[in-house]
């Protein structure tokens, strides 16, 4: 009897070598940095043509807020992400990133996201008010 097991390969901080793994979806992990915050990703297996890859948020940039910090470190979410897209583009060039995910990070920010659009919108609503009943009495 053969047991195999396979492990992803620790990349460490070289994101040149998750990359790699990243083009044949060979398992993998690494510990990288973008815009100043901490990200853990990881190769976990290739579904149809897809590759997918856990994100998790380790640490945000310290410029940001303790409650965005409270509500987005630690989390992570899935990622399946087609070869095509991986053939032309690395994960962290992938602006549209969370539109391949699903999990607590993607929840998160989410989350996160329509609280600032909400704050804009009562911020806004008593000018724009003031400014609806000035454009009735024309």
């Amino acid at each position: 009897m053969i047991i195999v097991i396979n492990t992803p390969s620790n990349c460490k901080s070289d994101y040149y070598c998750f990359n790699d793994h990243v083009l044949d979806c060979s398992k993998a992990k690494v510990i990288t940095e973008k815009d100043d915050n901490t990200y853990y990703y990881e190769v976990l297996s290739k579904k149809d043509d897809n590759c997918i890859i856990k994100v998790q948020l380790n640490k945000l940039s310290n410029s940001q807020s303790n409650d965005l910090k409270k509500a987005l470190e630690g989390k992570n979410m899935l990622c399946s992400i087609p070869s095509s897209t991986l053939e032309v583009k690395d994960i962290k060039s992938i602006t549209n990133l969370n539109d391949y995910c699903s999990g607590q990070l993607k929840e998160a920010v989410l989350e996160v996201t329509i609280q600032k659009l909400y704050d804009v919108v009562v911020e806004n609503i008593g000018p724009i008010a003031a400014e609806l009943r000035n454009s009735t009495r024309i």
